[in-house]
């Protein structure tokens, strides 16, 4: 099917999905607000969570990354296991910098940084076409 199509269309493709990636990103959290919204309405209490479990929850993401490294190489049998996983953890910091610029309920806003940084890499000359 893919190979089947012009240039023009899989570059449409290819931008229609990261509009589409983009949506569903917004849409989620916006449902996920809108929801505990509508609960507070309904009287329902939205509690916050205390410092204690705050602590212990930034305490667990502290350890799990550091056994990530042990998992990684003896369970898995990885060699480069403490190459990966920091490349995986720069690429989640790069994100976190790249979102902090942006205002993440805008669905353009949130589509063009995922087109620039994802889908632009991808040329619909060549990709998957044999």
């Amino acid at each position: 099917f893919w190979s089947g199509l012009t240039d023009e269309q899989r570059q449409t493709l290819i931008d229609v999905t990261a509009t589409a990636l983009a949506r569903t990103g917004v849409q989620y959290v916006k449902r996920a607000t809108d929801a505990l919204t509508e609960a507070a309405e309904k009287g329902n209490t939205i509690h916050e969570p205390e410092a204690d479990l705050v602590a212990s929850v930034a305490a667990f993401r502290e350890n799990a990354v550091g056994a990530v490294y042990t998992t990684a190489e003896e369970t898995y049998g990885l060699e480069n296991g403490k190459e990966l996983i920091d490349g995986f953890l720069a690429t989640v910091d790069k994100y976190k910098g790249l979102l902090a610029d942006i205002d993440r309920t805008d669905e353009a806003a949130v589509a063009e940084l995922v087109k620039s940084e994802i889908y632009s890499k991808v040329d619909a000359s060549t990709y998957g076409v044999q």
